[in-house]
This record gives C-alpha cells, sequence and structure tokens, in this order.
C-alpha cells in the first residue's frame, strides 16, 4: 500500500495544478494581468516559451498585501485596524481551509470562488472602514506591487508553489496575526523590524535595475528571516514556514 506522503504529496500537487488555472485571469484586478512576461515575450518557462505560465500570486495573495499595506502604508488607526481584523481573519481561515477541502475531493472551482468571495468582502470593508484619501493610497500600492511581481520582481523564475521574496514580508505580517497569534511583547519586537523593510521595499521597488532590487529584495527576505527565528518559539517559526498552499513542513 502506498505511504501517506505520496498520496498526499500527489493531492496537493494536483490541487496547485487546480490552483493555477483558478486564479490567474482573476490576477488582473491587482494590475497588469498574469500570463507572460512584460513586452508581450514568449510564455512559458524558456526563451522559446511553451512550459507553464508564471505563478501569478496576485489573488491567493491579495488578503496579505492588503493587510500589511493597511499596516504600514495607509497610516491606518487602531481603531481602523480593529474594525478590520475580523474580516481579514476569515479570509485567512478560509483560504487556510482550502487545502483540506481539496484533499476531500472537493471541487477544484471552490479555490477561485473562496479567494475571490475574500477579496470582494475585504475590499468593502476596506471602503466602508478606510476614508477616500486611505482607499486611494492602497489602491495605487496595490497596483504597483502587482506590477513588479508580474514583472517577476524578485528576480526569480517561478511556478506553482514557490514564493516570490517581494511578498515574503507581507505573507509573513498577516501570519503574525491571523495565525500564531504573536504576543504583544513578540509584536514589540517585530514591528520596528517590519516597519524598516517596508520603508526598505519600496526604495527597491523604486530602482530600475533588476539586479539591485533582487539583491535588495533577497537582503530584506534574510533579515526578517532572521528577526522571525530570533523572537518567535521553534513551534511558531514552523507553523510560518507552511505554504498557504501545500504540505507541512516537516
Amino acid at each position: 500500500m502506498p505511504s501517506f506522503q505520496p498520496i498526499r504529496a500527489g493531492i496537493y500537487l494536483a490541487m496547485l495544478a487546480a490552483i493555477m488555472l483558478a486564479i490567474s485571469p482573476a490576477s488582473a484586478q491587482f494590475g497588469p494581468g498574469g500570463g507572460g512576461p512584460p513586452g508581450g515575450g514568449p510564455p512559458g518557462g524558456g526563451p522559446g516559451g511553451g512550459g507553464p505560465p508564471p505563478f501569478d500570486a496576485a489573488l491567493m495573495s491579495f488578503a496579505d498585501i492588503a493587510w500589511a499595506a493597511v499596516n504600514f502604508a495607509v497610516s491606518a488607526r487602531a481603531e481602523q485596524i480593529d474594525a478590520l481584523k475580523p474580516t481579514f481573519q476569515q479570509a485567512f481561515d478560509d483560504r487556510k481551509a482550502l487545502p483540506e477541502k481539496m484533499r476531500d475531493g472537493g471541487d477544484p472551482s471552490v479555490i477561485k470562488t473562496t479567494l475571490e468571495n475574500s477579496q470582494e468582502q475585504i475590499q468593502a470593508k476596506l471602503k466602508e472602514v478606510l476614508d477616500g484619501d486611505q482607499n486611494a493610497k492602497l489602491a495605487q500600492w496595490q497596483k504597483d506591487l502587482a506590477a513588479k511581481l508580474n514583472q517577476r520582481g524578485d528576480g526569480e523564475r517561478r511556478g506553482p508553489g514557490q514564493e516570490p521574496a517581494l511578498t515574503y514580508l507581507d505573507r509573513t505580517w498577516s501570519q503574525l496575526a491571523f495565525l500564531v497569534a504573536a504576543t504583544v511583547d513578540e509584536m514589540a519586537q517585530l514591528t520596528p523590524v517590519y516597519t524598516q523593510a517596508w520603508t526598505d521595499r519600496v526604495a527597491a521597488l523604486a530602482t530600475d535595475d533588476e539586479d539591485d532590487r533582487t539583491t535588495k529584495v533577497k537582503a530584506i527576505k534574510q533579515t526578517l528571516e532572521a528577526k522571525l527565528k530570533a523572537v518567535l518559539t521553534d513551534d511558531q517559526v514552523k507553523q510560518m514556514q507552511r505554504p498557504a498552499f501545500g504540505p507541512p513542513p516537516r
């Protein structure tokens, strides 16, 4: 009888393929749509095309990117963050539950539906809670970041299951709030580092030199990884290492 690990790996690989097919059209909401490289070059993994399209994380990462932007890009007040948090928590929980639904033989279309519903709920809550200037800043930030993601803004070719370093900050910041329930003391140690990382990433995104941007983005990720390991428990770190879609770390 096959072992559990290969069976689980096969389920997750099939699920990842379904995710890539499901979310690509919706990702255009973040900016220039995914599919091929900028400028109309051939899609695929190699110079001649024909391979799978580059991984477009826009819809899957919408909640993470929006949550980080609320905290760092639009100067949301404490009461605004408190009002928004339950909606983001629900979106995070719904996304986290998708692998289990797929493991139990769920319809792959539930992936796209779940992610799009979460995005709609978050957008509605943002419009309700944030003022006009804040929502405008948020929309512009999402557009700018998406443009870099679609340009492979961290300089790396990616496929399903490979996270762009460019959004490591967003993913881990949301995990601190919605996955590992970081304590007040832990957040007091981590927030200044994330604040500086946000500033550094804005500066990195402003450069048109892809090699320079790649170096800076990777350095930001390494700094955050080191600080998370220094502040959080081993169990918290292990939880955060689990990808949004895929088997848990061993």
